[in-house]
């Protein structure tokens, strides 16, 4: 009997010793914390630091278009009243700072600037510099591109598949830890579909601009997979960001068509209607040669404007024949095009780019038409 009551003894002591090394290994994780500082276009980080510490102020950022003067660092993303502007001056504490000091474990410091409807604080003091120097991790969350989620979810050659990318726009179909970016893209099932890793730090509601920094997956179906996302912004400055990539996007693109076009005025044969006319009435077979299948630039007056089966537009051109049935003709197809055949009137002076596909009926025709200033 003796032998069981000790036996019992030790088996009480094992557990206890058990369950107090169990709470301090809990009561030792959970003391570690982040702070997340948030800039709307770059220098985004996250430090580690634990509660008694105090955080190391960052240097002011400055935004690309130094309109904007930095004014003060808040504890949300719209410091309108002045209430939540963070002091440094006070070391962390879990207890008062976290908005749920049991689940929470990340404090997001957002920058605020003159100029964007916030408030415009007396200067902060600076931190109490501790007699030990704080260790501190830092995860650089910025050092991305930033790109036009419309671009992204054009880009068929599959550029930015597998990197890590900054993207920003409206959130639809919102729901646990995913949402759709679908503004500007057609169709129910072109869209960038976004998955967040973050989700519970952060309240996102259908409508809302958010800018996300995550990997490019596949597309399937229409939509784009952006996966392992981190949410940086929620609000204005996730708005101003979408603006600002959509117009460098948009501007882009025009450059782009620019450059294209003039490569494809500088590859392109010139002529004028009367020679390309003239050329095919003597030796059509020698005019398929040099026209045929090439882009021709050719400068004449209308002699003719009429409309099609399928929408399109065809215009022929004098070719100085009196009574002519061989006037080049020109196929456009394109609805800015045919907007601008609308302004037209016979006699005019034209100069048209298209792609040559031979003659019919000894007439040269031209497909894929566009008008050149």
């Amino acid at each position: 009997m003796k032998k069981g009551r000790y036996l019992q003894s030790w088996l009480v002591v094992l557990f206890a010793l058990f369950f107090l090394s169990a709470c301090s290994r809990n009561t030792d994780e959970a003391d570690g914390y982040s702070i997340r500082f948030i800039n709307r276009l770059g220098n985004n980080y996250e430090i580690s630091i634990e509660n008694g510490d105090f955080i190391a102020r960052p240097a002011d950022p400055t935004q690309r278009d130094n309109e904007r003067v930095f004014s003060h660092w808040a504890t949300h993303r719209r410091s309108t009243d002045g209430s939540e502007i963070f002091d440094f001056s006070v070391p962390f504490n879990s207890e008062t700072m976290l908005l749920n000091p049991e689940r929470d474990t990340v404090l997001t410091l957002h920058a605020h600037f003159r100029g964007e409807g916030h408030v415009t604080p007396n200067p902060m003091p600076s931190a109490t510099t501790p007699e030990t120097p704080i260790e501190t991790t830092t995860t650089v969350l910025e050092n991305v591109v930033s790109v036009d989620y419309v671009t992204l979810h054009s880009d068929t050659h599959n550029e930015f598949r597998d990197e890590r990318v900054r993207i920003s726009g409206r959130a639809s179909n919102v729901s646990n830890n995913n949402f759709s970016f679908r503004d500007g893209i057609d169709g129910l099932t072109s869209n960038v579909y976004v998955t967040i890793a973050n989700w519970n730090a952060f309240e996102v509601t259908d409508g809302d601009y958010v800018s996300v920094v995550g990997t490019v997956g596949m597309r399937v179906l229409g939509q784009l997979a952006f996966r392992d996302a981190v949410i940086e912004n929620v609000g204005e400055d996730a708005r101003l960001l979408h603006e600002e990539l959509r117009t460098i996007a948009i501007r882009g693109a025009a450059e782009q068509q620019a450059r294209e076009l003039q490569e494809l005025i500088d590859s392109a044969i010139v002529v004028t209607a009367i020679e390309l006319a003239r050329e095919y009435r003597e030796n059509e077979v020698r005019a398929n040669n040099r026209f045929r299948g090439n882009m021709v630039l050719v400068t004449g007056s209308i002699a003719t404007i009429n409309a099609t089966i399928g929408n399109a537009v065809v215009i022929r051109l004098d070719d100085g024949e009196t009574f002519s049935l061989t006037q080049p003709m020109f196929t456009f197809r394109d609805a800015n095009e045919i907007v601008k055949i609308a302004e037209l009137n016979l006699g005019d002076t034209v100069t048209i780019l298209g792609e040559s596909t031979g003659e019919s009926l000894g007439t040269a025709t031209i497909n894929n038409s566009r008008f050149v200033e």
